[in-house]
């Protein structure tokens, strides 16, 4: 799992595939085939969980 999937994951609870398994690196892809509060909440863990990485 890619850097900041493994950090989304551990930091937001927020399961993201890496971007590699689709020839997409650096990006990453979740699943937004759920009710409409599910994704945006998952949004915010994102952002948060983003916020704490250091590049």
């Amino acid at each position: 799992m890619s850097h900041i999937a493994s950090r989304i994951f551990a930091e937001g609870h927020v399961a993201a595939v890496p971007g590699t398994a689709y020839g997409l690196s650096p990006f990453f892809r979740i699943s937004t085939a759920t009710s409409g509060e599910v994704p945006a909440k998952a949004v915010k863990r994102i952002g948060a969980a983003s916020a704490k990485l250091v590049f």
